[in-house]
């Protein structure tokens, strides 16, 4: 099933989007974390199937939940941007729920980017399906300024790397200055995760970070929950 974390725009506080995570509710050993399950899914060769399933599920959500007016990213492995029905899938799934894509955003790693030019082709047809994209983890991976360039990426989302030690290690802070920097002046949409603390706040509202994502905020929590916020 999925949970929802919001993610929350530091000039003003409001919610602006929610990414999709998904969970494993285990009948006897409980709430199984992403990390405890995954891997498994890739090795048996399910990453496929869940990524549609997280992408059927975020628009059921979308569907059903109207007063969830911000729109809700949903994560592509890079297996799934590597598969040769990705795209065709991805339009069959999107006819049959009759979805609103408005209100549906993709996120992409780094690293699936850099094994094919299959995965570049999926992300041209992605943007004029009408996607919304986001580079996710930059700067935690390959890190390659020419994606900026030649992709059609809309938000990058710096990693939570950069954040964790922006308080304590004056080179991350120097580091994301500078990644900050290079994607304001490209016009692209900043997210930040991984926020914890006051003094991260501090310091990112400082730099004139867009928006945040992180416990600071919010965690991860059920439909239900986020309905209550979005009233």
């Amino acid at each position: 099933f999925l949970m929802l974390q919001p993610k929350t725009s530091m000039l003003t506080g409001c919610v602006v989007g929610y990414e999709a995570l998904v969970r494993w509710q285990h009948p006897d050993k409980g709430l199984i974390p992403p990390n405890a399950f995954i891997p498994i899914v890739e090795q048996s060769g399910l990453y496929f199937e869940l990524d549609m399933y997280v992408f059927r599920s975020a628009l059921n959500i979308v569907k059903e939940h109207p007063q969830i007016s911000k729109p809700i990213s949903v994560n592509v492995s890079a297996n799934s941007l590597h598969h040769n029905d990705f795209i065709d899938e991805l339009k069959a799934i999107i006819k049959e729920e009759s979805a609103d894509l408005s209100r549906i955003e993709l996120e992409i790693t780094e690293n699936a980017l850099v094994r094919s030019d299959m995965a570049i082709q999926h992300l041209n047809s992605l943007k004029e399906l009408g996607f919304v994209l986001c580079l996710d983890d930059f700067g935690a991976g390959y890190s390659s300024l020419g994606y900026l360039l030649k992709l059609p990426l809309d938000v990058i989302k710096i990693d939570r790397a950069f954040i964790s030690y922006i308080t304590e290690d004056k080179r991350a802070l120097i580091l994301l200055k500078g990644m900050l920097q290079i994607c304001h002046d490209l016009h692209k949409k900043v997210v930040v995760e991984g926020v914890e603390t006051q003094a991260q706040v501090d310091l990112l509202v400082q730099y004139n970070v867009d928006v945040a994502q992180g416990f600071f905020y919010y965690k991860p929590m059920p439909v239900n929950e986020v309905i209550k916020i979005a009233l």
